[in-house]
């Protein structure tokens, strides 16, 4: 009987669930994306857990209805998701509220004040960053203060992929990278943070969840859950993680001086590391879903907007020339109007730079105040030029963690990008050009689904080894070289864009502080 393996990625605007044989052959893919982000105030993310689930069954449904289970059967199962997310759950399981998803950046007050009471540099030391809104620590201690009769109603704290794990199976566990990002687990004592908790009067270990390796079977599917999916009733679950992680597996940074870039909604940067970063690091330790002796650790640095911003332009600026150029061209998708938009307008965008901060900024600037903004815009200005700057300036923000990841002793020789935004030609083609890097892109991409099955392979003994289920599944690449004449203009332009934004980030702590008292 032939083995399936089921990859489920639950991302940012959409969640996908995957076939694949053991051979590592595409067989069937689901997908739905019916839950929004919410936004009631600045810097607040929402999204409902209830949508999420409904939406996992529905691409669960459609992978599995497109495939004949006569003679197959799925071994199992590996659930990935979005990171950071805080979803407060009562003893029943249930949701209490939304989630605060991986772009709220709401908690800025509780992360000064766990600063106060814990210390800046103390956090550093046992957690592996600095504290920020970004993680699951400082958006429960807001939800303590600003939700209380929620907070005491609380039995469990999960993120999303634990979430989903507990209506497959009726079990809750996190993997020890996602405990990690929580920034309240112990990172050299391996261990929720008794010392912490005391300090912040949380019960961690009482409402985190128990941590396991992302490859050790969980559970299995239950009745309700087989009823709902369609998923056999008993089929293994594993604890699965992050969609970074997993989408990593696909990637394979299996040596030292290899990168990556996966990049869509957001990005998150990994280069292949010998030892944790210093204390004195803007990047964090990242443990690898399955370590090597060649790569023990990772280093770290997400950033929270980078095909958002191209998001962003589009409905602020508005499409309707583009749409009509859709047509007139016939063009598949106005991404493919956009390329052309980029490859119009020239390196340097006639002096215009983009700061892509318009969710402020994680790695390594770590700034709730800091925004997005054009600078040098002319009368001669183009829409073009603004939306390559775009392009530019989310490039520049990838160097500048290249360039932190050089202080931690990462040679980087070459960096393989993944995820949506690879599949724009245009900005592949900078990218390589602003860092002077060779960039290798798979042909075809599946990210963390893709990851999440060869995975599943691994924990039912398929495959020996991860290095074994990666030339399984490994997809051929291509190879985007830097362009010497782009790569000499941004060579002088990236210490300006620096040094521009240093000038004005004091008045952004300002601006913030005054739209504050203003209620803007």
């Amino acid at each position: 009987m032939e083995k399936l393996l089921l990859g489920v990625d639950l991302g940012t605007t959409n969640v996908k669930a995957m076939l694949f044989s053991e051979d590592g052959r595409f067989r069937a893919k689901g997908e739905a994306g019916s839950y929004k982000t919410i936004s009631k105030h600045f810097n607040w993310a929402e999204q409902d857990p209830n949508v999420w689930w409904d939406d996992t069954v529905s691409a669960i449904r459609q992978a599995v209805g497109q495939v004949s289970m006569q003679d197959a059967e799925i071994a199992a199962v590996c659930v990935s998701s979005q990171g950071m997310a805080m979803l407060p759950l009562d003893k029943e399981g249930k949701p209490l509220c939304h989630a605060h998803i991986w772009m709220d950046r709401r908690a800025a007050e509780e992360t000064a004040w766990m600063e106060s009471v814990y210390g800046r540099e103390r956090i550093k030391k046992e957690f592996g960053a600095y504290a920020d809104p970004y993680y699951q620590i400082t958006n429960i201690i807001w939800y303590k203060r600003h939700q209380p009769e929620l907070f005491e109603k609380t039995r469990h704290i999960v993120k999303a992929n634990t979430y989903l794990n507990y209506r497959l199976t009726g079990k809750i566990a996190i993997d020890e990278c996602q405990a990690e990002m929580t920034l309240c687990y112990d990172i050299h004592k391996r261990c929720w943070s008794e010392e912490l908790s005391e300090a912040i009067d949380i019960p961690l270990k009482e409402l985190m969840p128990p941590v396991e390796e992302a490859h050790k079977i969980l559970g299995t599917v239950t009745k309700q859950a087989e009823e709902q999916t369609g998923l056999k009733e008993g089929t293994p679950v594993l604890v699965g993680g992050v969609d970074s992680a997993m989408a990593l597996l696909e990637i394979g940074l299996n040596q030292q001086g290899e990168a990556a870039e996966i990049t869509g909604t957001s990005s998150n940067n990994f280069f292949a590391g010998k030892c944790l970063p210093g204390p004195d690091s803007r990047l964090l330790t990242f443990t690898p879903i399955v370590k090597t002796k060649e790569v023990p650790c990772l280093l770290f640095g997400p950033t929270n907007s980078s095909g958002d911003t191209v998001r962003w332009f589009r409905k602020v600026m508005g499409e309707e020339e583009e749409k009509r150029l859709l047509i007139q061209r016939k063009k598949a998708s106005i991404y493919d109007i956009y390329e052309e938009m980029v490859s119009s307008s020239g390196p340097g965008c006639k002096g215009m730079f983009f700061y892509p901060y318009i969710m402020g900024e994680r790695a390594p600037l770590w700034s709730n105040s800091m925004r997005g903004m054009f600078l040098g815009a002319t009368a001669l200005t183009t829409r073009e030029d603004m939306l390559r700057s775009i392009y530019e300036g989310n490039a520049f923000a990838l160097k500048e963690i290249c360039v932190e990841a050089a202080k931690e002793g990462a040679d980087t020789k070459y960096i393989r990008i993944a995820g949506g935004c690879a599949n724009s030609r245009e900005w592949l083609k900078i990218k390589a050009s602003v860092l002077n890097l060779p960039v290798y892109v798979a042909k075809e991409q599946s990210g963390a689904p893709k990851g999440g099955a060869m995975l599943a392979g691994y924990a039912m003994g398929i495959y020996h080894s991860m290095q074994e289920a990666y030339q399984v599944f490994r997809s051929p690449e291509e190879l985007i070289e830097p362009i010497p004449s782009w790569s000499k203009i941004y060579a002088e332009l990236y210490p300006l864009f620096i040094k521009m934004r240093e000038h004005l980030s004091g008045d952004y702590e300002e601006l913030e502080r005054i739209t504050k008292k203003l209620g803007l």
